[in-house]
């Protein structure tokens, strides 16, 4: 696998979302976790409100294909 850092925005399917706003906006401050468990399937999105949570949770997936964004949608991240 190669581990990449780029500039990119993700166009995903959001899944699962851990921010906490009960106004069904998406918080802006947080970081995303896409992950890819298999080609056939739409990723898998989870957010992180703080950026050592979410560096923990790249780290630790155990996805073929998955991407961390900052909270500006630049790529921090990616393994394929």
């Amino acid at each position: 696998m190669a581990l990449k850092k780029q500039q990119s925005a993700v166009n995903a399917t959001k899944v699962h979302d851990t921010s906490k706003d009960d106004t069904g906006e998406e918080d802006e401050k947080a970081w995303l976790l896409v992950e890819w468990f298999s080609t056939a399937e739409k990723p898998k999105e989870t957010r992180f409100t703080s950026e050592r949570d979410a560096l923990e949770a790249f780290k630790a997936s155990s996805s073929a294909k998955k991407q961390l964004f900052r909270p500006n949608m630049t790529c921090a991240e990616t393994i394929e």
